[in-house]
């Protein structure tokens, strides 16, 4: 096959349309990084360009130079580099990213490149059931999904400390590659649930072994060990060829009218997978107030024109950095008769990292015992991540093992806050240190009336001012984000 890179190289120079294209080039200045990584992506898809070379904006200006006929078809790049300039470059780096498909069972993956398991694998060593749920392989990393059923009764939860290297899952490959875990998660309650995340396949590679020396978080001669699971992949395609390598996936979309500002906060569907099983949303939040590092949850509902709600089938799979997260979620079917879809997003709450602080000095007029008000003191009314908050007192208590042998002698200091929620944002909960850097162990009581009561460790009665900060904890945003979209075909 012929490099496409060369098909132009003997036509004529086109002077006047390399001029006015390096004159455009000049014209605009996308930050470089993010037109690199753009370059790179769409040198990819179109498998013409090697996503290796080390600049975009080099290897754009020498092709203009050396392919002048090269540059007519460079045109459209030309013109999207200039989009990247007016509308920015998040939502059209969004935009690249939406050619994706969606698989049941899987979420949203690249068609022609993620490998994924068509259907779950089970092993089965005495009443134990190993059940692997899903696979997806991309080139960011290989994740696995699974379960183990059929466990003895008794409780027990994950080991402390480091696991050893040699027990940790790997990855077999037919040449005989190991590939350890990077990260597992696992949680145990009737039935085991866990997650590990690999390092990206070779491109060529559709079948491996699982080894599982023993099951996560299940103590020695606890459960069957030495799990050997046999795994083969398929690619995913929009569509496919009728090969048995092949996994046919339902095209995404994007919805008109996708996008709903409120409070700080922007809610986008950003892709739209409908299948006969299930249906895939992913949605993109992102959000101003830059003290909020990351979304932790958010309560939302799926229904149609006619009112029916769609029920989640599993935790959102998410991506997540501050000041923004893109999430996947999963919900039954359509019906036949939905021609509408609402989606609706009510609450969102997240953890922050806020610089509030509050200085006292507890040798003036504090008793051990007594509450101290503080409330008129300089200071005690501040704002957490946005939230209005009053520092109302300070106490100081002896601690209850105060004189034993196994504990030293140590005192609690107590700060008892009332937040007010202004335009739906609330306090949640918040840690109390006495440096910003350090996680010291604090303990929140929830009081009526948006009222805490924050306590910490002290050795001894201080005997110099105090700064108190609230670097930590998380706040709640209640709204009402309603996006509506017609379904296709209907």
């Amino acid at each position: 096959m012929s490099d496409p890179m060369n098909i132009h190289k003997n036509s004529k120079p086109t002077l006047e349309l390399e001029n006015k294209l390096e004159s455009f080039y000049d014209a605009i200045t996308p930050d470089p990084a993010f037109v690199h990584e753009l370059g790179l992506q769409i040198a990819q898809r179109s498998q013409q360009v090697s996503a290796s070379r080390p600049g975009f904006l080099a290897w754009l200006k020498n092709s203009l130079r050396r392919r002048p006929a090269f540059a007519a078809s460079m045109a459209v790049l030309a013109m999207l580099i200039l989009a990247i300039t007016l509308a920015g470059p998040r939502q059209v780096l969004a935009s690249v990213e939406r050619l994706l498909g969606f698989v049941p069972g899987s979420g949203f993956v690249q068609p022609g490149e993620t490998r994924v398991l068509a259907d779950p694998v089970e092993a089965k060593q005495g009443e134990v059931t190993l059940r692997i749920e899903k696979v997806i392989a991309d080139s960011r990393q290989t994740e696995i999904s699974l379960t183990a059923s059929g466990l003895p009764r008794e409780k027990f939860g994950p080991q402390s400390g480091e696991q050893d290297p040699q027990l940790r899952a790997y990855l077999l490959l037919p040449d005989g590659q190991q590939y350890r875990s990077n990260m597992s998660m696992s949680g145990i309650g009737d039935t085991l649930q866990a997650s590990y995340i690999f390092d990206p396949l070779p491109k060529d590679v559709v079948q491996f072994t699982l080894v599982l020396p023993r099951l996560p978080g299940v103590p020695a001669a606890f459960a069957p060990e030495n799990w050997s699971v046999p795994i083969r992949l398929v690619t995913a395609q929009i569509s496919p060829t009728g090969s048995p390598s092949e996994l046919p996936v339902a095209p995404g979309y994007t919805p008109a009218n996708n996008l709903v500002s409120a409070q700080g906060v922007n809610v986008e569907v950003a892709q739209v997978g409908q299948a006969a099983q299930e249906t895939g949303l992913q949605i993109q939040y992102h959000w101003d107030n830059p003290e909020w590092q990351q979304l932790n949850d958010a309560e939302l509902t799926l229904s149609d024109q006619n009112g029916h709600i769609y029920s989640q089938l599993h935790e959102p799979m998410e991506l997540s950095g501050a000041p923004e997260s893109l999430r996947t979620y999963r919900f039954q079917p359509f019906e036949l008769g939905a021609s509408q879809a609402v989606l609706t997003v009510n609450r969102l709450q997240f953890t922050f990292k806020s610089p509030a602080h509050f200085t006292f000095d507890p040798r003036e007029g504090i008793q051990v015992g007594q509450p101290l008000d503080i409330s008129s003191q300089p200071g005690s009314k501040m704002e957490i991540a946005g939230v209005p908050v009053q520092l109302l007192s300070v106490t100081i208590n002896p601690g209850a093992d105060e004189g034993s042998k196994l504990q030293p002698a140590h005192y609690h200091l107590e700060v008892l806050l009332q937040d007010t929620p202004l335009d739906g944002l609330a306090l949640e909960n918040t840690t109390m240190s006495l440096n910003p850097e350090l996680m010291v162990s604090s303990s929140t009581e929830i009081l009526p009336g948006n009222q805490m009561k924050i306590t910490i460790d002290l050795p001894e009665i201080p005997g110099r001012p105090l700064a108190l900060y609230f670097s930590r904890g998380e706040v709640s945003l209640k709204g009402s984000w309603v996006i509506h979209w017609d379904l296709p075909g209907k």
